[in-house]
């Protein structure tokens, strides 16, 4: 029988996995999608363990199917959809006619360029204009230039063609 453990970080995955038993050598598990989360896979055995793993009492050693080599902790980088907007969009810095913003991509480590489509509504003039930013960094710094000073802005940004977004206002 074979276990799988899972969770969304090392800790959690050592103290309070969860789990699932199968007999099959594949299995689908389902998981939040905003979330990334760590796999072990594990085979269960009749007699005791040689040492106590800090998983779990009942379960010896982490091994691929069919008695191979211990297995290596895998993540599973989330696929985006529609509903993972930007992370932890904020202001940086704030100028009377410029404004810096930070923000993270919807997933971490993107494996690929992101396309960010960074939308400006000047609320008072009633003006709007789009940007594009393409990157693979972890955390994006966008600096917005030409603002008028005692301005008050809008501003979205979310992944090219994905609906779900970040939005933060903004005034100068």
């Amino acid at each position: 029988m074979y276990g799988v453990l899972y969770a969304t970080s090392f800790l959690d995955l050592f103290r309070r996995p969860h789990r699932v038993n199968t007999t099959s050598s594949s299995l689908t598990v389902i998981v939040d999608s905003d979330k990334q989360y760590l796999f072990l896979v594990s085979i269960h055995h009749p007699t005791p363990p040689l040492r106590d793993p800090p998983w779990h009492h009942d379960e010896v050693r982490v091994i691929v199917p069919y008695l191979g080599p211990p297995s290596d902790y895998a993540v599973v980088k989330m696929i985006p959809n529609e509903r993972l907007p930007p992370r932890n969009l904020h202001k940086v810095r704030v100028d009377k006619t410029q404004a810096t913003l930070k923000w993270q991509p919807p997933y971490d480590s993107p494996s690929s360029s992101l396309t960010y489509a960074v939308h400006v509504r000047d609320t008072v003039r009633k003006t709007e204009w789009d940007y594009k930013v393409i990157t693979q960094n972890n955390t994006v710094e966008y600096t917005l230039k030409g603002l008028e000073p005692g301005g008050r802005y809008s501003i979205t940004i979310r992944l090219l063609n994905m609906s779900k977004e970040a939005s933060f206002t903004l005034n100068t």
